[in-house]
């Protein structure tokens, strides 16, 4: 339990435990300002108050973003980002909420990317535990009050629960990992989004596997790991006896709401039965999709800035065909959205600058960064390529900024890549 014995003072592990509620969906319920969500409030309000008590909040943030490279980095990605006013159809209400998601997910990688490098990274690890947790009660507040709702569909922060599962394990918290990965799994089965069971399974079942494989090597030295191994080895017993118990409750809540059907059962079976012919109905168009922008590559070399993913239909500024199947590519997959926003050009060369530095991590092994790699790796893949809304929303985005600040290696102790 050294870990809950932190550095964090009290004061900062307080207003840090505030924040998620401006990152959440929870808080889009009540931070509305004429239909438009404004935690710009909110989170001022925070700032003010953490800059007043809090000591770390007055000194970590001129450190990490008055740099030179930060700064260059926000001018070029704003000035990426502007090239949509050029398009038929900006909005900028629409274009400021894009933006924002688009910032917060480079302030959470230029944070992340300051204390991993520094001897100081164990504060940077348990204020973002208890920024992840913070964000998993909200979420599960949210997910209460709106089953039930108009919309069948719930989001909840994916990489809340696996980046807080992977810091849990990393202090061999084991028995509060797999209790979060459990919840990870009921979260995603109400949320009725077909990436997130996949992601809650394999969290859940690689937290188990782990478990049990650190609970068997060291059952003889440590009590508290004898004591969890016997609770470990008991999940499976009550995984399928609380299956069996609630077998009819699970299958009544599916059927008495057709688009709970549809969302779940329907486009599981969809899937299954159309796998021979290259998937379901959303892979086929995420293949149309893929195939508009490989024909029409040329015109998407050059960035088309924060396109308004609400619209369906798609042509580049520079010319080419129109897109128009009834989905948005960019709300449609993360790949679809740095393709449009960014260009092919620009995206190849970060693309290939994470692939390398990820396996170079990898093999180097630093700082527990296996962990992390392997947790992280699937998740982030699957949202890349099924999921643009997580670019696309600011309670998504800054969580996946983490995720890949977390593998993103840096060699420990002073300023230089790996």
């Amino acid at each position: 339990m050294n870990f809950l014995k932190t550095n964090l003072s009290c004061s900062s592990a307080f207003f840090i435990f505030l924040l998620p509620v401006a990152f959440s969906n929870f808080g889009v319920r009540f931070m509305q300002v004429g239909g438009n969500y404004v935690p710009e409030i909110y989170l001022c309000i925070c700032a003010i108050l953490a800059f007043i008590f809090c000591k770390e909040f007055r000194i970590f943030p001129l450190k990490i973003f008055a740099n030179a490279n930060v700064i260059m980095v926000f001018i070029f990605f704003s000035i990426v980002s502007l090239f949509s006013i050029l398009g038929d159809n900006f909005n900028i209400v629409g274009f400021y909420g894009r933006y924002r998601a688009l910032f917060w997910f480079l302030i959470a990688i230029f944070i992340g990317n300051y204390f991993i490098k520094r001897d100081n990274v164990e504060v940077f690890y348990q204020g973002l535990l208890v920024f992840c947790l913070s964000s998993i009660l909200f979420s599960c507040i949210d997910v209460y009050w709106g089953t039930g709702g108009e919309s069948v569909k719930q989001g909840i922060p994916i990489f809340s629960f696996v980046i807080s599962i992977v810091l849990l394990l990393r202090k061999e918290l084991y028995s509060y990992a797999l209790l979060i990965s459990v919840l990870f799994v009921v979260l995603a089965f109400f949320s009725f989004w077909r990436q997130n069971y996949i992601i809650a399974l394999y969290g859940f079942i690689l937290t188990f596997i782990y478990s049990l494989k650190k609970g068997f090597r060291y059952y003889g030295n440590n009590i508290g790991l004898r004591s969890h191994l016997k609770l470990l080895l008991l999940v499976p017993f009550f995984a399928v006896y609380g299956l069996i118990y609630f077998w009819n409750n699970i299958i009544n809540f599916l059927f008495e709401d057709e688009q709970r059907y549809i969302q779940s059962v329907g486009k599981i079976l969809s899937f299954f039965e159309n796998v021979d012919q290259g998937g379901g109905t959303s892979e086929q168009t995420r293949i149309e999709q893929y195939r508009f922008l490989l024909d029409n590559f040329i015109y998407f070399l050059l960035p088309n800035g924060l396109v308004d993913d609400s619209i369906l239909s798609l042509k580049s500024l520079w010319g080419g065909d129109t897109y128009n199947a009834g989905v948005s590519i960019v709300r449609d997959s993360s790949f679809g959205y740095f393709t449009v926003v960014f260009g092919l050009l620009i995206s190849f060369f970060i693309n290939i600058l994470f692939t390398f530095r990820f396996f170079n991590g990898y093999k180097r092994n630093l700082n527990n960064y296996r962990l992390f790699f392997i947790y992280l790796i699937i998740p982030i893949l699957v949202v890349y390529f099924v999921d643009g809304l997580t670019m696309t929303q600011m309670q998504k985005s800054i969580y996946f900024g983490f995720a890949l600040a977390l593998i993103f290696p840096y060699r420990h102790g002073n300023l230089k890549f790996c």
